[in-house]
Parts: C-alpha cells; sequence; structure tokens
C-alpha cells in the first residue's frame, strides 16, 4: 500500500501545483476529495526530503500581500471590442498589449474536452481564445515551468490567473536566479467548480439534445456579457443551440451564481481579502459611484486595482497609447461592495444535500435537480412575475440626475 502525505494543510490545498513543478522527483500526486476536488499528495516512498515543495508552496510558505495603492474604474477604449468584452474587456487588452511589446503572456483557454487550460504564448491570434470567463477549475499544466524557462534568458511574461495561482507562481520564482520581467494579474475569484461537473453536465444536454457541443461561453456576448448568458454551440452553429440565463434553470448557472458548486476548498480561501498578492487586480465593479460621483460609463465597467509601482507603471503605459479609460475611484468603493475582497464565498446549506447527493449518483445534474429545487422555485416566481425586466424598465425610467441625487443622500446617510 503507497504512504501518501499532504504538503500543506487538507482544508487549505488549492491544488495550485506550485510543488509539482519543483519536485525533482515527480513524486507527488493527486488524491480526490468527495467533491470531485483534488488535493495533492506526496509518495512517501519516493520522497528524497528535500523540502522543495514546502518552499513552492503558498499555503506554508506565504507571499507578500500587498495593500492597495490605486482604484481605478476601466475598460478597453475601443467601442464594439469593449462592448463584446466581459466587464470591461481589460484582460484582452493586457494581452494585446504584451503581444505588441514581444512579451510572452499566461492564459487560459476551453479545449475541446471543456476543460479549461493556461497556455503561454506570444501570437496574437491565441487571444481571442483567452476572452469570456472560464467558470471551473483551470489547469495550469507546464505553464509554471514554460515561464521560468522565459524569464531566466531574460524575457518578459504577462500572468493572469486566480489568486492562488499567482501566489503559486511568485513562490517558484523565489526559488530561481531569474533575469526577466514578470507581471502579474489575478482575477476577482468566487470560486471554481471541479472540472467534471462542467463536463457532466455539458454531456447531459447533449444527450437530451442529440447532438455535440463544440464551443461553450459563461458570458456569451451575442446577450450582452452583463447578462451572463450561458450558451453552447455545435461545430458550424452561428446562433447557440443551448441557451439559458441565470434564472433559466440551468443546473450549472444556478450552481455557479449561488455558490453551491465551487471546490471545498474555495470556502476557506486564504486569498479573499483586500491585500493580494499580484501587481494588478481586476474583476467586475460593484458599487460604482456609491462613494464619490461618478458621471461615466457604467455599461462593462471593471473595477482596476494597483498594488504595486511595477502594475501602476504597465497600465499608465497602455493608457498612455489610448487602448483602455480609466478613472480613478476611492479605493474603499471597490473594497467595500465586492465580497470578496473582505471574506470567502459562504456554501449555502443546500450545497450540503448536493455533495450528498453527488456521492451517491456521480451525476452533477442528477443532484443538482434535487439539491437546487429552492432555487429553481424562486427562479419561477421571477420569471412569472417578469421582476427582471419590470426593474430594468424602472430603472431606465429615472432620470440620471434624480438618480445621482439619491446616491448623495445614501453617502450622507452611511456617513
Amino acid at each position: 500500500m503507497l504512504m501518501m502525505r499532504c504538503i500543506c494543510p487538507e482544508d487549505k490545498c488549492t491544488a495550485c501545483e506550485a510543488c509539482v513543478v519543483v519536485c525533482p522527483k515527480k513524486c507527488i500526486q493527486r488524491q480526490f476529495n468527495e467533491d470531485r476536488s483534488w488535493k495533492l499528495v506526496i509518495e512517501e516512498d519516493k520522497c528524497i526530503g528535500c523540502r522543495r515543495c514546502e518552499k513552492a508552496c503558498p499555503n506554508l510558505t506565504k507571499p507578500y500581500f500587498y495593500a492597495a495603492k490605486e482604484s481605478y474604474a476601466a475598460w478597453r477604449t475601443d467601442f464594439s471590442l469593449h462592448m463584446q468584452s466581459a466587464s470591461g474587456g481589460l484582460a484582452s487588452v493586457f494581452y494585446e498589449y504584451a503581444a505588441s511589446k514581444q512579451m510572452w503572456f499566461a492564459g487560459v483557454f476551453l479545449d475541446d474536452k471543456f476543460e479549461a487550460h493556461f497556455r503561454l504564448t506570444k501570437n496574437m491570434e491565441e487571444i481571442s481564445e483567452f476572452r469570456n470567463s472560464k467558470y471551473t477549475f483551470s489547469f495550469v499544466g507546464t505553464v509554471y515551468s514554460e515561464i521560468i524557462d522565459k524569464l531566466k534568458k531574460g524575457e518578459n511574461v504577462l500572468f493572469i490567473g486566480l489568486p492562488c495561482q499567482v501566489a503559486a507562481l511568485k513562490n517558484i520564482i523565489q526559488m530561481y536566479s531569474l533575469k526577466g520581467r514578470l507581471i502579474t494579474v489575478d482575477l476577482v475569484c468566487h470560486g471554481t467548480p471541479a472540472p467534471i461537473y462542467l463536463q457532466q453536465h455539458i454531456q447531459f444536454i447533449e444527450n437530451k439534445q442529440n447532438q455535440s457541443f463544440e464551443k461553450c461561453y459563461f458570458r456569451d456576448a451575442k446577450f450582452d456579457t452583463s447578462n451572463f448568458a450561458y450558451t453552447l454551440y455545435t461545430h458550424n452553429s452561428k446562433e447557440p443551440n443551448y441557451m439559458r440565463y441565470v434564472d433559466q434553470d440551468d443546473n450549472y448557472q444556478i450552481g455557479y451564481h449561488n455558490a453551491l458548486i465551487y471546490r471545498e476548498v474555495c470556502y476557506n480561501c486564504s486569498y479573499a481579502k483586500r491585500e493580494r498578492v499580484s501587481d494588478i487586480t481586476i474583476g467586475d465593479y460593484h458599487g460604482l459611484g456609491s462613494v464619490e460621483p461618478y458621471l461615466y460609463e457604467k455599461k462593462n465597467v471593471s473595477s482596476m486595482i494597483i498594488h504595486t509601482e511595477e502594475g501602476q507603471r504597465f497600465v499608465d503605459s497602455i493608457y498612455k497609447e489610448g487602448l483602455i479609460t480609466m478613472h480613478k475611484r476611492p479605493l474603499e468603493e471597490p473594497m467595500i461592495h465586492e465580497k470578496q475582497f473582505n471574506h470567502p464565498s459562504i456554501a449555502p446549506e443546500a450545497r450540503n444535500l448536493f455533495l450528498e447527493l453527488y456521492k451517491k449518483e456521480k451525476d452533477f445534474d442528477k443532484a443538482a435537480d434535487s439539491a437546487f429545487i429552492k432555487y429553481k422555485r424562486k427562479n419561477l416566481i421571477r420569471r412569472t412575475l417578469h421582476i427582471r425586466q419590470i426593474k430594468t424598465k424602472l430603472i431606465r425610467m429615472i432620470p440620471r440626475s434624480v438618480k445621482e441625487q439619491v446616491k448623495v443622500i445614501l453617502r450622507k446617510v452611511k456617513g
């Protein structure tokens, strides 16, 4: 029987794979949890006790957390591309700028198995695959090792990933003598589901419709990315063969947007706080104009928070080339309204039922159909009463000047 040992506390292992990269004996394996996520464990009989894995692990060797320096409301300047982007489209602009400067850049794409994987490239044409949110766990593969290789040669790299992945990369690079420049950007993350959930869900829909899908979008630009339309396309289709909004009873939409299906470690996230491990943090802007008056673009706007001088120089260079529009905002504004700057996602009670059923059924949709009944009832009420449409119409009817006056009053009440 193999003797296996966890590298860090089990409830803290994010499967970032920093340990896998630095292990000279390749004796680290995945060990699956009940929710079908996994932790990383050492094969004791192969381990030579070098402890490189412990030096790389962000749970055992804590990375440096930076306080926020500046906060901006920002979006890409090109209007047509801006409207096709999730949030303000900043990640795509960062990639494009990096490509124009002959930097390497790492982004995430969905493969033909609907798994999310990192890829390191210089190719501008590959950026389209990195666009749009990926609401599933992303495999780092060999990207850390590739980045180390480029930095050793004195080449510059842009890495955009989740906070736990940025922390892993930063720990790894401390173990090497490097010449190149690394810019890190972390995405505000609420949690990631085990990849098998998405795969099983798409398989369920394929079986139901008797067709195979090749493309999946979580915020399809055809329907305005702010509407979070989940779509699936067959090989030649120009229109989606399956499309559901958040309130239309798609099990994956319900599970993801209600924090029901994240990996267990995500509910204990060490990075869900205001101090960050990256040079720059980007995400949807919540609470825009709530702390200080704001009179600019409000549709598809990103929150962009700068933590280091390196990050500020990078952003300033992009701004000077006219690729992004940005307006300085009070630091506390995005911090107050984005929950992930204050605490990890909180698991609802229905998550326990989902896990119990999934353990028994080993089938995402069978478990979700029973566990998510309460959420589907709420969706039915919303659809029956047309709550979303009525709310949108009412908001549009209120003059902007009145909205701003209300915000001023609310600020005074809160202050």
